[in-house]
């Protein structure tokens, strides 16, 4: 569901559950923390960018995770 791709110091992480407006369930946030993680761990990356596949992204599900890091959902 937590797709991500290295490229030049970047790491790109894609939910990719498009037919479900890309929402963050349980297992999303496990895999978003997993995501996260690595690029905190790995020195050779210095930029995170989080997006969505498909045309549509639902905010609301996604709210508890500003200001937050995703373990944190998991609590």
């Amino acid at each position: 569901m937590v797709l991500h791709e290295r490229r030049a110091g970047v790491l790109t992480i894609t939910i990719n559950r498009p037919a479900q407006k890309n929402t963050v369930d349980h297992e999303v946030a496990v895999q978003l923390a997993a995501a996260v993680n690595l690029l905190d761990a790995n020195p050779e990356l210095s930029v995170g960018v989080l997006t969505g596949a498909g045309p549509q992204w639902r905010h609301a599900e996604a709210a508890p995770l500003r200001g937050r890091r995703p373990e944190a959902l998991l609590g």
